[in-house]
């Protein structure tokens, strides 16, 4: 090799001194690592040189390997240490079709690894090569360049499976009882690996029901849910997809279900314009009293209506009706059948019993009611004042059943929504001496009375709402009634 010819001469000169043979060992030394680089290096070596240069020893991810995932990191491994200023962006390069890829690479115990800036681009052909610029703590470098491929999958074969959407949807209110409940996830899942609970957050208690994969996980309970009431669902973490990927945190939403819609069975359609519609009599004892509402009076006669000025008391478009002593022929008709309404309105109302009524005791002032049916021997509303609270049903309803007496000393104050037209005072089940509804002197009182023998309002009251008595009569005080 032309690289060696003085090498060649020397060892064949005969030494005949110690001096000349040392001199010759020093010129071998010299030149040996001469000879190795070149033997590295030169096409026409014919020795072994794999003892001696750099090589490699595995790589990841393997040559052809397919699918392989795009955030994974690719190593070579050495079969020595290496120089690591020599092992860089420029020596280990990684490229896709369109050129080179960024990413940093790091030198570490014959490893060196190329970890990319960003994922390597989806279902693609990667090619890396390590350059014959890498060399070892003795300057020797690999042979030739070393070359390898692989192909990428998709993003999906390396991201947790994740839910993009629900049913019910999160935060969704006025659900059915009979809903199911389901997570719908952005890739397929083993089926082994899921489940999903659902919690009833009123109680506290787990839902029973079964849990089910075909597109999307689902969850059917055993039997209906409760009305009105707030559900956590949660798909619980460890779901796989099937690639191995685990969603590793708990995926939760809420819901509400719908309202029970339960039925007003108390129809005052066609008396709804009367705001005081009476039996006996209708008397004002006090003046400034106002009326913006019709006035009926049967079986009493338009003798039965005093201390009313019925053309001005009564607000327009309102007016009255009632039979004169000697009675017009149509009245009668029309009063007949509006105080057979009132009276089945009154009935409906003592019947009522479904949802299940509440029994109150006590003044019920500083109290607030939810929709429902409430039961009292008498009820008292005197040391503050009454809410009614719908909670945003446009359905709710009350229906307060009075056995002898209603007396109230505070105000009804609606909230959530809270429809006036949907609140029924029957009272007087029980015979008692005078007037069954007492209004007390400056309040406010709300909703339609249903009485059996007579209400009083006293001085200052104001009603929203209506005045109904079945046989008694009305007592006003300067008090203002109003249709709501």
């Amino acid at each position: 090799m032309k690289h060696n010819y003085k090498l060649a001469q020397l060892i064949q000169l005969k030494a005949g001194t110690e001096g000349v043979k040392r001199k010759i060992y020093l010129i071998l030394a010299m030149a040996l690592p001469m000879f190795i680089m070149s033997a590295c290096m030169e096409d026409d070596f014919e020795g072994e040189p794999r003892d001696v240069c750099p090589t490699i020893d595995s790589r990841t991810p393997d040559p052809l390997e397919d699918r392989v995932a795009i955030n994974t990191t690719i190593t070579v491994t050495f079969n020595k240490e290496m120089k690591p200023e020599s092992i860089n962006e420029n020596t280990f390069i990684v490229s896709d079709p369109a050129g080179p890829l960024p990413g940093s690479v790091n030198y570490s115990n014959k490893v060196a690894t190329f970890t990319p800036a960003n994922f390597l681009p989806e279902t693609t052909i990667i090619d890396v090569e390590i350059t014959t610029e890498v060399y070892d703590l003795y300057d020797f470098t690999i042979e030739e360049p070393y070359l390898w491929t692989f192909s990428t999958g998709t993003l999906e074969e390396i991201s947790a499976p994740y839910v993009v959407a629900t049913i019910p949807d999160d935060g969704e209110e006025d659900v059915s009882i009979t809903t199911f409940v389901a997570a719908i996830f952005n890739e397929a899942l083993k089926p082994e690996t899921i489940n999903l609970k659902l919690i009833n957050q009123n109680t506290g208690l787990e839902v029973s029901g079964d849990v089910s994969y075909s597109d999307m996980v689902t969850f059917t309970p055993d039997q209906d849910l409760d009305y009105f009431t707030e559900y956590i669902a949660t798909v619980v973490a460890g779901v796989e997809d099937l690639h191995g990927n685990v969603m590793m945190q708990d995926y939760s939403w809420e819901f509400k279900t719908k309202r029970e819609d339960i039925p007003l069975n108390i129809n005052i359609g066609e008396i709804s314009d009367y705001a005081i519609l009476s039996g006996a009599y209708i008397k004002n004892l006090e003046p400034g009293t106002t009326i913006n509402g019709d006035v009926g009076i049967y079986p009493g006669t338009k003798a039965d209506i005093t201390g009313l000025d019925l053309d001005t008391d009564i607000l327009p478009p309102y007016t009255y009706y009632a039979t004169e002593p000697d009675p017009l022929p149509i009245l009668p008709v029309k009063l007949i059948r509006d105080k057979l309404i009132l009276k089945q309105a009154y009935n409906n109302a003592k019947e009522a019993d479904y949802p299940l009524p509440q029994f109150l005791s006590g003044d019920q002032g500083g109290n607030t009611l939810a929709p429902g049916i409430y039961e009292a021997n008498t009820l008292s509303i005197m040391t503050g004042d009454l809410i009614l609270d719908a909670d945003g049903d446009p359905n709710a309803f009350w229906i307060f059943q009075v056995e002898t007496l209603l007396e109230t000393g505070g105000d009804i104050i609606l909230a959530g929504g809270a429809d006036p037209n949907r609140i029924f005072w029957q009272v007087g089940i029980r015979e008692i001496l005078g007037p069954n509804a007492l209004i007390g002197e400056d309040t406010h009182f709300i909703g339609t009375v249903l009485s059996k023998q007579g209400i009083s309002v006293k001085s200052g009251a104001t009603v929203t709402g209506r005045l109904m008595v079945k046989d008694g009569g009305v007592r006003l005080r300067n008090a203002t009634i109003a249709l709501p």
